[in-house]
């Protein structure tokens, strides 16, 4: 960071934008002794990048710019400026369609800062430093007709073969309550899971699937070239089986309660081309039979994980139109002199004095459990990916999303039946 002291503070302490918000914070110098400064600039960019190599060994690229602009919040003095703490304020205004921050192993949607001191001389000497905030785009469950359809997984292992115990088929046969959920609720099922062999099932876990798809185009490839997509998945929360199935026996769900859903990115990851990520439900069973048994799995369809959880109801009102991406450029302003009131963190998009929504908890802003990522000094000037760049980590970011903790509430729901 240098000889002085540096940092980017946020209005509040605020680091959870909406589209639309305005950003507002200010750029805190530290100077151990009188200096003269020649200027300060914030740099802020918002942007996704992905960079990989895929198992056959091709080396994707491909990125996409939603606004970069640089403003000086000091233009410099003729005196010295004198020790101690100093104060230069900032704001900008995030544009209506961005979509939400992201941060994966191989790409990133990311919004930074970037503040750059100067001083003058023949050998001009810089302090710099890095920081980033979460942008949450909206995702309202409420205009999906299909968040409110049970979600389905079956799988079985059929009858096999003659030996000193049964073998006979194994079962399991599960809906979930709805399609849609929010972070920290809890995905319920019903169903039933039937055990067809003398033999118990000892381990059965369900689990909450992350799939992010890549669009990159081969490295040094034309702009124009064609988009290859890499997918990759894991496991982002488990719920384990306590208790055995009995040989010859059967387990019936009602309104089971499984895995409370952690801070996670919503679906889609609407207004990006090049990253999409989507969640399924997977089943894995060890059936008994054999040297420790055989493992058999099934996975959903896809189910949304959104910002705004459902109502109680169904909505009455047609849902707003979509919006439209356009790549939009954020728009500067002169850094103000004081700041007006305003929240720590975006309120929710939706009414809390709604009755519909008279059972669910307001919301908390929380680390994806997906985690972070170092941010690097390389691209927030120039954008421009280069893989011999040398990167020195300067600081670490892990976005933060909308958390409902339904763990804090009681709701009654009726049990649907699987057909």
């Amino acid at each position: 960071m240098g000889k002085h002291g540096l940092t980017i503070t946020y209005l509040n302490n605020r680091k959870v934008y909406a589209p639309g918000d305005y950003v507002q914070g200010a750029v805190e110098v530290e100077l151990k002794k009188p200096k003269k400064i020649k200027k300060i600039k914030v740099n802020a960019v918002g942007e996704s990048i992905i960079k990989l190599k895929t198992p056959d060994g091709k080396q994707l690229r491909n990125q996409e710019k939603y606004f970069h602009f640089t403003f000086d919040v000091f233009a410099g003095s003729d005196h010295d400026i004198q020790a101690g703490q100093h104060r230069y304020p900032f704001q900008f205004q995030l544009k209506q369609a961005l979509p939400t921050s992201f941060e994966g192993n191989y790409g990133h949607v990311r919004y930074s800062i970037k503040a750059v001191v100067e001083y003058p001389g023949i050998l001009s000497s810089r302090d710099k430093c890095l920081s980033a905030f979460t942008v949450l785009d909206t995702v309202d469950l409420n205009n999906m007709p299909s968040s409110r359809t049970p979600l389905r997984i079956h799988c079985e292992k059929k009858a096999s073969g003659m030996c000193w115990w049964k073998k006979g088929a194994v079962t399991v046969d599960i809906a979930t309550e709805k399609t849609g959920y929010v972070a920290g609720e809890f995905i319920k099922a019903n169903g039933i899971i039937v055990n067809g062999r003398s033999r118990p099932i000892k381990s059965l876990k369900v689990e909450l699937w992350q799939l992010v798809t890549f669009f990159g185009r081969l490295k040094n490839s034309a702009p124009n070239s064609a988009i290859i997509t890499h997918e990759m998945s894991k496991a982002v929360s488990t719920w384990t089986m306590s208790s055995a199935i009995g040989g010859d026996g059967a387990e019936n769900w009602q309104n089971k309660q499984l895995m409370q859903i952690p801070p996670l990115i919503p679906s889609g990851l609407r207004n990006c081309s090049v990253i999409d990520v989507q969640y399924y439900l997977k089943v894995v069973m060890i059936v008994p039979g054999g040297v420790g048994g055989s493992e058999i799995s099934g996975r959903s369809n896809y189910l949304t994980i959104g910002s705004v959880p459902l109502m109680t109801s169904p909505p009455l009102r047609p849902p707003p139109p979509a919006v439209s991406y356009s790549a939009p450029q954020a728009v500067a302003t002169a850094p103000p002199l004081e700041f007006s009131v305003e929240p720590s963190a975006p309120p929710p998009a939706y009414d809390p004095g709604d009755s519909a929504f008279a059972s669910v908890p307001l919301p908390s802003y929380e680390e994806a459990v997906t985690g972070g990522a170092a941010l690097v000094d390389d691209d927030l000037e120039t954008s421009e990916i280069n893989e011999e760049d040398v990167r020195t980590p300067d600081t670490s970011f892990t976005p933060q999303y909308a958390f409902f903790d339904f763990s804090q509430t009681t709701t009654a729901t009726a049990p649907l039946a699987v057909n």
